[in-house]
């Protein structure tokens, strides 16, 4: 289990490629908060998948398009896990999406505050 003592936020967790994804972090051994803005019960079926399987989720309603959806989002993963990650967890992804690089993944540049929540 790889990912043994490491969180992640999946948005969009509770169906799709958000689901298989959650899943896939579940079976690696992260901690998984499952995002989701507005089907409940196909976020608790995957919070269900991922603590029958033995391992830890918890689902969390927050559009992430609101500034203060997305700090609910983190106080609850704080509060669920004590955790989202060190400073070496998030570097990498912080430069990348810092970089002109990240507009080809985005079609639009992303402004990171470091420190804070991710202007996206």
């Amino acid at each position: 289990m790889k990912l043994q003592g490491k969180t992640a936020i999946v948005t969009g967790g509770g169906r799709g490629i958000g689901a298989a994804t959650a899943l896939e972090l579940g079976a690696q051994g992260a901690n998984v908060i499952v995002n989701y803005v507005g089907n409940a019960e196909a976020a608790a079926s995957v919070v269900a998948e991922i603590q029958k399987a033995g391992g830890q989720a918890h689902a969390v309603q927050a559009n992430v398009t609101v500034e203060a959806d997305v700090q609910k989002l983190v106080d609850e993963t704080l509060a669920t896990f004590g955790r989202l990650g060190q400073p070496d967890d998030l570097s990498k992804v912080i430069a990348f999406l810092a970089s002109d690089d990240s507009k080809y993944m985005t079609s639009s540049y992303t402004s990171v505050n470091v420190g804070s929540l991710m202007d996206l």
